[in-house]
């Protein structure tokens, strides 16, 4: 019985993680989405592990979108970290967990990921950053 119950742990163990759906995929994506589905979406394409490199990173950004707008701050930060180690020029992800940071009353790490993103930022008419240190009193 014992080693009928350990093959049937190793066989779970050892199934492949299971593919995301069109739906969840357009769910993640997709703009016109509520953010439950984003997340649910979000989930599944993290989950499946077909997805790698931009596209991966865009997944967390934009499940942390929504957990940021659904106040859960903390989740929205992991997003963000993750996303960052995948793709650390984007300053767009140093914007919004500066953003989350703040939040959540951490302005030394709004501060500096606010810094970090008017540094990497590419259009410089995409002044959002910069306007993030500006209302809180301080220069880049």
């Amino acid at each position: 019985m014992l080693g009928i119950l350990i093959g049937l742990a190793l066989t779970l163990v050892a199934l492949p993680a299971p593919a995301q759906t069109q739906q969840q995929n357009d769910w993640c994506f997709g703009t016109t989405t509520t953010d439950d589905q984003t997340i649910e979406g979000c989930n599944a394409v993290i989950q499946s592990g077909s997805v790698t490199g931009g596209n991966l990173a865009a997944a967390y950004f934009n499940r942390g979108l929504s957990y940021r707008h659904k106040d859960l701050l903390d989740s929205a930060i992991s997003d963000y970290t993750q996303a960052i180690a995948i793709t650390p020029n984007d300053s767009d992800i140093y914007n919004n967990r500066g953003f989350a940071y703040e939040q959540k009353g951490f302005r030394d790490q709004a501060i500096a990921d606010y810094r970090m993103a008017v540094r990497l930022k590419t259009d410089p008419n995409d002044t959002t950053a910069l306007d993030n240190l500006t209302r809180l009193g301080v220069t880049p």
